[in-house]
């Protein structure tokens, strides 16, 4: 037989949770790696990690929303043994051993449930929960259902070959009760598992390779050599994975037991925080062996190295830079890390996070990618949107986890390039040409106004004194007409709302490009209205805004619009009774209207008509 072997530490979040109690107390329980193992056509096992000591339950449902529960049609075993201690002969004896051994996987946060009396190749919906003493119940998932098929029925097979796991501390056993042991193949459907101590010593696992079931859904049934792989879980520094060549030779035979020594090699961790001090001492390395988290960023450092090999390779964040893309943001804060790494010994030599240095993530629920200074991509890295860089989307910031924060189908980006406000869902980029023909026009300002309000400041837009004579706005609380006159130092001050339209006497023809829309609401009051219309719905026209569904023969009376073309003056309205008469002229953005209104009609908008 020849064996392969790599022990490679892949250290998880809830192991360094794990490893820092104390300071990890408060926090909520945390469900993690929920995987279906021992598959058969009859029975199935849910095994999963928890931040903290719990006891683990599970719930079925007949639908993947998870809305009718038949928890009652199946068998429920939780932390389920198959013999205990082979050496202990009383029965009492042998419970109070099992129950010890379950009580160590417990402590240990590695829950196991078994579920029995299955239905062949069938589909069954489920969550987990685990409840803890001090922090209440967690369900996994936290939304909808997990799902696992049972194989197909099979005829029994006699050759009931078992792997024995060996656990091995530099040649020494050691006492790894509780533990759990997977194995898996890439030819089988689903693990198997089994507990260190059922049925073996206290460092030794029985793996039933029976539970093995090819992709097909039937009994897999090897030939020659097949590679294995074995993960253990339960040191404090991750779990560890290790690969062996087995030979399934035509000499195996009824109950044959496959033994399999695992080399743990035990490491020194000094500061605690998942990398070897020989890796976090080796030539070249960053990171400091007397502290857990060398950048200060909230993350330990074996949890930036998740390999643990010294290198930043791909996937990883760099345990020595505490903003590993460079977008503005920590990668503590960006992965929703509230709570430093705590110091490992208070006022001695070891440290945990620097709170000097640390950001904490204002909003863990909203994470980012700590390795794409874009996560979104948007155009805007993400420090740039949380400008503050707490992982917080405050008031004014656009959200670096959404690509459109206003939601009117433009990403942030354009926005902030077009000069559109991306916080603000009725500002969009988009060209809109005014067409200003000599003599009498009426036109809108199709752009946001709210951060140039004085109508003085767009006449350098609207045209110098060799292009526009004037231009006039209806003031409503005057009930007159206010001019202003290019490049006339006594011009008074008149502020824009937004929407309002322009009457502008053009001395010759010109055309204004506009970047950005806006759509401004418009304040109808009864009797005369001067407005300009940014955004019409697409291809509208006056009888269609007289039927708006905000408007009607009951609110308006009629609109009008000048013709440069014509020199004429088009009108469409409602006679007395309801009927619409005139001209149906085209609704056309850029352009100014007067509306007579029957009665007062607030806050209206043309892009809530479309």
């Amino acid at each position: 037989m020849n064996k392969i072997y790599r022990a490679i530490t892949h250290l998880f979040f809830l192991v360094i949770v794990l490893f820092f109690t104390v300071a990890a107390a408060q926090a909520q329980i945390i469900i993690q790696n929920v995987q279906p193992v021992d598959v058969t056509p009859s029975d199935f096992s849910i095994i999963w990690q928890t931040s903290e000591p719990a006891t683990p339950g599970i719930v079925f449902y007949s639908d993947a929303a998870g809305i009718n529960e038949v928890s009652g049609e199946l068998e429920v075993v939780l932390f389920p043994l198959w013999a205990g201690d082979p050496e202990i002969v009383d029965e009492y004896q042998q419970e109070m051993e099992k129950e010890g051994l379950r009580d160590s996987a417990k402590q240990l946060g590695l829950m196991k449930i078994g579920v029995h009396g299955c239905t062949p190749e069938t589909t069954y919906y489920y969550k987990v929960f685990a409840e803890s003493d001090g922090n209440g119940v967690v369900w996994w998932p936290p939304d909808g259902t997990a799902t696992v098929t049972t194989t197909e029925a099979n005829a029994f097979i006699s050759d009931a070959k078992q792997l024995l796991i060996t656990l091995l501390d530099n040649g020494e056993s050691l006492d790894a009760t509780g533990w759990v042991v997977t194995a898996s193949t890439d030819e089988t459907l689903f693990p198997i598992s089994a507990f260190v101590g059922d049925g073996a010593g206290a460092n030794q696992a029985y793996l039933n390779l029976n539970h093995f079931f090819g992709a097909d859904g039937s009994n897999w049934i090897p030939i020659g050599t097949r590679e294995v792989t074995l993960y253990i879980n339960g040191l404090e520094t991750g779990v560890i994975e290790h690969i062996v060549d087995m030979d399934f030779s035509t000499d195996f035979h009824v109950s044959t037991v496959y033994p399999i020594n695992v080399q743990l090699g035990m490491v020194q961790d000094t500061d605690g925080d998942g990398l070897p001090d020989d890796v976090e001492t080796a030539v070249g390395s960053c990171t400091n062996v007397f502290d857990a988290d060398s950048d200060d960023d909230g993350l330990p450092d074996g949890v930036e190295d998740a390999n643990q090999n010294g290198v930043v390779d791909s996937g990883e964040t760099d345990p020595c830079n505490a903003d590993t893309d460079g977008d503005g943001i920590q990668d503590g804060t960006e992965q929703g890390v509230t709570e430093p790494v705590p110091d490992p010994d208070g006022d001695g030599p070891l440290l945990g996070t620097d709170t000097e240095i640390f950001v904490p993530d204002e909003d863990p629920a909203s994470t980012t990618d700590s390795l794409d200074s874009d996560s979104d991509d948007d155009g805007i890295p993400d420090g740039s949107e949380d400008t503050d860089q707490d992982g917080l989307v405050d008031s004014g910031e656009t959200d670096p986890d959404n690509p459109d924060t206003d939601g009117d189908a433009y990403d942030d980006g354009s926005e902030v390039y077009a000069g559109s406000d991306p916080l603000n869902g009725y500002s969009y980029p988009g060209v809109t040409i005014v067409q200003l023909k000599e003599g009498y026009n009426m036109i809108a300002i199709p752009a946001d106004v709210t951060f140039v309000p004085d109508l003085r400041d767009w006449l350098p837009v609207l045209g110098d004194a060799m292009e526009v004579e004037k231009v006039m706005v209806y003031d409503e609380s005057a009930d007159s007409f206010v001019s202003v006159i290019p490049e006339d130092p006594a011009n008074e001050s008149f502020i824009l709302q937004g929407g309002e339209g322009l009457i502008v006497y053009a001395l010759g023809d010109k055309q204004i490009e506009f970047t950005t829309v806006f759509d401004s609401s418009l304040d109808l009051h009864q009797g005369f209205n001067l407005i300009g219309i940014a955004s019409p719905p697409v291809n509208n026209s006056a009888y269609e805004l007289l039927n708006s569904s905000a408007l009607g023969p009951d609110n308006i009376a009629s609109v009008q619009r000048y013709s440069p073309e014509t020199g004429i003056f088009e009108t469409a309205g409602f006679t007395t009774d309801g009927q619409i008469v005139g001209i149906d002229f085209p609704i056309i953005p850029g352009e100014g209207y007067f509306i007579f209104m029957r009665q007062e009609v607030l806050d209206f908008r043309f892009s809530d008509e479309q």
